[in-house]
């Protein structure tokens, strides 16, 4: 028997190894974080979407450790206390384990509820049709139905996951036959004249008892360990002790209880260049276009700029991105191969596989300026109120200029206030602080000199922000 009354949750899930859209994205920037399309950055898009469907009390986001300080950054104009709202993974074990503990998390405070599952880093177009399908899934989860979300596809796509529809619940949902994996372009084209083959897009709805009792079911390895722990204290060897499984193979391919409801709104996962390009409207040579770029008898292309001109001449089916420190020229319909090509870039010790330039983190951020055998240069722009941790290093010694503000450094034993143009030393084994005590931002030019000049050098001894201390 149904029940509508129930409390209606949304969990964001905001994980993601950033490969696929480098060198936009990166392993410590994914591309929820990245402006992709328009001013805001996909998860910003993905939670000003969700506030138009659901109570901003009942929407969470479940995010890694490395990256919930990210997630306070994005969502603070949102959100004025969004460290609550966040719920966080030691370490990442793909969508089982997230929605799970998410589900859990819930269940402390609520008998049941429907909740609702959407991955942060997605575009879906605002419409009527997806107030009508969370409408519809809410209808279905009420009766126990564990519900995904089908795209009916617009063209053969070889690059998403299928879902094959079944015999009909309702005039506006089927039970799920089968889940498909990447097809070939010549299946693509079969399931697309079938009419019954829907892109698998990760969007999930579910009656929270009826999900808990899939997990006893189904994935009983996964459930089991979660009893008799603290769900706000999870150990990193807690958490990679259970299994890197997907939602969809833990749970959707063998429940009885599945269903597919096929929506047609715009919708992309984002998953590579090409899928940008797909989605973004073109200019009259069916070229994309972002950022400064001129263009001349070039057709069909991707380019985007973030930083300086970028010129194209000549050019067709290309995907032009160009960074601060990188710059990716492909194929464009050969963009789904970059996850690759980062794991061989990563292999071979390249930065530029995990890390962008400009480097944020719960204070501020800092910009890599120069490096050289011996020596690194940095920009460290610290926000007002906020400190870095209590810290030392083992290998380098670092010299200070302030540029802008006013800092409050902690050099060994003493304590001293710099203003603007004034300068330290900070000795290698120092331990050492800076704090922004003024009302804007404060700008320290950083020069580090060491054998070692790495950032896992950092031997926190106080840190206002949780991090891992020695």
């Amino acid at each position: 028997m149904s029940d509508n009354n129930l409390d209606i949750y949304s969990l964001v899930l905001a994980g993601g190894s950033g490969t696929r859209l480098w060198p936009v994205s990166r392993e410590s920037y994914p591309k929820q974080f990245s402006k992709i399309m328009g001013t805001d950055s996909l998860i910003q898009s993905t939670y000003k979407r969700l506030l138009n469907e659901f109570n901003e009390e009942k929407i969470s986001v479940v995010v890694g450790d490395n990256q919930k300080f990210e997630v306070q950054r994005h969502l603070k104009e949102y959100f004025a206390e969004i460290g609550s709202k966040i719920i966080s993974e030691p370490t990442g074990r793909n969508t089982a384990p997230a929605i799970l503990l998410g589900t859990l998390k819930i269940l402390r405070d609520v008998e049941d509820a429907i909740i609702f599952i959407f991955p942060a880093d997605h575009v879906i177009e605002d419409s009527v049709e997806f107030t009508e399908a969370i409408k519809n899934a809410q209808n279905l989860a009420a009766d126990n139905f564990i519900i995904t979300f089908g795209i009916v596809p617009k063209y053969p796509e070889t690059g998403y996951g299928y879902i094959k529809g079944g015999k009909e619940i309702t005039d506006y949902a089927l039970y799920i036959d089968s889940f498909v994996e990447k097809p070939s372009e010549d299946k693509a084209e079969e399931y697309i004249k079938s009419g019954n083959y829907f892109w698998n897009s990760g969007i999930f709805a579910f009656r929270a008892s009826a999900l808990i009792n899939e997990y006893r079911n189904q994935a009983p390895e996964i459930i089991d360990k979660f009893n008799n722990v603290d769900l706000d204290n999870l150990t990193m060897e807690f958490y990679e002790s259970l299994p890197n499984i997907s939602i969809d193979y833990a749970i959707m391919e063998g429940t009885k209880r599945g269903a597919v409801l096929p929506v047609s709104f715009n919708w992309s996962d984002v998953g590579s260049w090409k899928s940008v390009y797909d989605y973004m409207p073109k200019e009259k040579n069916n070229n994309v276009l972002e950022g400064d770029v001129f263009v001349n008898d070039s057709s069909n292309c991707y380019i985007k700029s973030d930083n300086r001109l970028v010129v194209a001449n000549g050019l067709t089916d290309l995907a032009v991105v160009d960074t601060e420190d990188a710059v990716l020229i492909s194929d464009l319909n050969s963009t789904s191969e970059i996850k690759s090509i980062v794991g061989d870039l990563k292999g071979k010790g390249r930065s530029e596989s995990l890390t962008h330039n400009t480097v944020f983190r719960p204070w501020g951020y800092f910009m890599n300026l120069n490096n050289d055998n011996g020596y690194k240069v940095k920009k460290l722009v610290v926000n007002p109120g906020s400190k870095l941790s209590l810290q030392k290093h083992r290998h380098r010694s670092e010299h200070w200029v302030v540029s802008k503000g006013t800092a409050r450094v902690v050099n060994g034993d003493e304590t001293v206030v710099l203003n603007e143009k004034q300068t330290i030393f900070i000795p290698k084994s120092n331990v050492h602080r800076i704090e922004n005590i003024g009302h804007e931002e404060l700008h320290i030019i950083e020069v580090q000199f060491g054998e070692i000049l790495e950032e896992d050098d950092i031997i926190r001894l106080e840190d206002d922000y949780g991090r891992e201390k020695e």
